[in-house]
């Protein structure tokens, strides 16, 4: 197995899985991670199991040294987790699907996976688990990390200096690359501002696996924050974010106190999520009190956010019918059943549909 990209979810051996091939197709060498691509024939392909049957998958990338023969296979077939651990591998991963005409879906921790839109189908999920690096810059009140790094993780490094990223999740806090790629996030407290100012820039593979920078390393600098503000809700649709340049502050009194989350075996056992966002002062308290039919609801610190876990869509709607009828603004998030279709949209506003054509032109990302 080589260093770095590795296959979790698949039984893998050293060889070429045993399938009906169509054609090879072999790029350019490149410097960090040679690949190969495999297309398989008929509809979708075919591979054998275990077990003899056969499953449908759309193609196969190697990762690593195919000369050498020290690397292993990732079947393209939307059940398995690519982890990768360089910047090197994101961009194998992302020319290699582009290669082979499939699909990406970039994840993190996959607290909040099953509310987000569904993924096209045979979609192979990419995890950044492994870009997990965090490199402090205390006099300049930044932070550089890896997109993999958890939440927690950070929180405790910058507490040992005295600082804080005063971003926090609700739901179930992952790594800090999936709560910016989710648009989750709230502050500390209200005069912390917009979550999305804490955000000073980011590095991203774009959809033809070319790095990426974005937005400025210090507090000042302001080019590239349209497409780093344009990354917040984009759900990797528009990249894969590898690295990102935090505004840090100092650390108050009340900055140690864990506050309200959604637990992550909530989360899992939720069929609906009710979400209230942008709320009024001092309208977080009856949001909480009208989601009574919620397992758990919690509010953010800074009073912005109520979100509930419910174990029925209905008991959600219901909720959310008696929210509105109180002035409260609210909607139903439900666990997405199946996969979507070619062709979904990418983006609710017309900027966000700009950002992605231009990101990603043929539509690796979904």
């Amino acid at each position: 197995m080589a260093a770095g990209a590795s296959i979790s979810g698949v039984n893998w051996g050293w060889r070429v899985p045993d399938v009906f091939l169509e054609k090879t197709l072999v790029p350019t060498r490149g410097t960090i991670w040679p690949w190969l691509v495999v297309r398989v024939g008929e509809a979708n392909g075919r591979r054998r199991d275990g077990a003899g049957g056969e499953r449908g998958w759309s193609g196969a990338i190697w990762f690593g040294d195919w000369l050498a023969g020290d690397g292993c296979w990732a079947l393209m077939d939307g059940k398995s987790v690519v982890d990768v651990a360089s910047v090197g591998d994101v961009q194998a991963a992302v020319r290699g699907a582009r290669a082979a005409g499939s699909r990406l879906r970039v994840v993190g921790a996959r607290g909040v996976e099953r509310f987000a839109p569904g993924a096209v189908a045979g979609a192979e999920r990419v995890s950044m688990r492994g870009l997990d690096r965090i490199e402090i810059a205390g006099p300049d009140f930044t932070v550089r990390v890896g997109a993999g790094v958890l939440v927690s993780d950070l929180d405790a490094a910058l507490a040992r200096l005295g600082l804080v990223w005063p971003v926090r999740r609700l739901e179930a806090p992952g790594t800090v690359g999936g709560l910016i790629a989710s648009g989750r996030g709230t502050t500390i407290t209200a005069q912390d501002g917009p979550a999305r100012r804490w955000v000073l820039g980011a590095r991203l593979v774009d959809g033809t696996g070319e790095v990426l920078t974005v937005g400025g390393g210090t507090v000042k600098n302001s080019v590239g924050y349209g497409v780093t503000h344009a990354l917040w809700g984009s759900e990797g649709r528009l990249g894969a974010i590898v690295e990102l340049t935090l505004r840090v502050r100092g650390r108050r009194a009340g900055d140690d106190e864990p506050g309200e989350w959604l637990e992550r075996d909530v989360l899992d056992a939720a069929a609906a999520l009710v979400r209230c966002e942008d709320l009024a002062p001092g309208t977080a308290e009856p949001a909480v009190d009208g989601m009574a039919g919620a397992t758990q609801a919690a509010a953010s610190s800074d009073g912005l956010r109520v979100v509930g876990c419910y174990g029925a869509r209905d008991d959600a709607e219901a909720d959310v019918a008696g929210l509105r009828a109180l002035g409260l603004e609210a909607r139903v998030e439900a666990v997405e059943e199946g996969e979507r279709g070619e062709g979904a949209a990418q983006g609710e506003s017309p900027g966000g549909a700009v950002a992605w054509g231009a990101l990603d032109p043929d539509g690796v990302f979904v």
